[in-house]
């Protein structure tokens, strides 16, 4: 039996745990780590690995988003650079 639950343990993402704790400590909400993983135990295999695909398309708009930010930032300083130098 206490084989069994490490096995589930270890089948639970990284990515999914430590996304839902981000996002929820950044809400006021508050969880932890450990209650994160307690509930990805309690639901099935096909269920989390469908979460970590969530988790990782969020990530990489994300990523996206502060890609398009970084764009926009620079487009800003060359207009302030260019009006400082006229």
């Amino acid at each position: 039996m206490a084989a069994k639950k490490k096995m589930k343990e270890k089948a639970i993402s990284v990515l999914s745990v430590k996304e839902m704790v981000h996002f929820h400590s950044h809400n006021n909400v508050g969880l932890k780590e450990d209650v994160v993983e307690e509930m990805l135990q309690l639901i099935g295999e096909t269920q989390r690995a469908e979460l970590e695909k969530r988790w990782k398309e969020i990530k990489l708009l994300e990523l996206q988003l502060n890609l398009k930010k970084s764009q926009l930032l620079q487009s800003q300083i060359q207009f302030v650079l260019h009006s400082y130098n006229h």
